[in-house]
């Protein structure tokens, strides 16, 4: 991971694969507390939506609400606060690792959407 330092937004990290090539900056879209990361648009829940609601309840709203991104790249916020008087790092990618993990772990150990995502699971 490496660190940047934006004045206008704050500290942020980005989180890229060491295959990734930049040729030119990265600029920061994230805005506020919201990161923000790559679309690839050969992922497409809609199409497997019987298999993506495995994951993703109904009640999480339409298949649309999935996102299509990986895990990299990602520019996530750091956010730090005072809580009584004690510094804490609030790391937004920490909120989000667990359930992350869980869900990739379950689709990989899911044999048919292993079968039907294939090397798509690893991103």
């Amino acid at each position: 991971m490496v660190r940047i330092k934006h004045s206008f937004s704050g500290w942020r990290r980005l989180m890229a694969e060491p295959d990734h090539i930049f040729l030119k900056p990265l600029p920061n879209f994230a805005y506020g507390d919201y990161p923000v990361a790559f679309p690839f648009f050969y992922m497409k829940p809609a199409e497997h939506e019987d298999i993506i609601r495995k994951f993703v309840p109904k009640q999480n709203g339409p298949i649309t609400n999935v996102d299509l991104i990986g895990n990299s790249p990602v520019i996530i916020k750091k956010v730090y606060f005072y809580y009584h008087f004690w510094f804490i790092i609030q790391n937004l990618l920490e909120e989000v690792a667990t359930t992350w993990m869980n869900i990739s772990l379950r689709m990989k150990h899911d044999e048919e959407t292993d079968r039907t995502f294939g090397w798509i699971l690893e991103m």
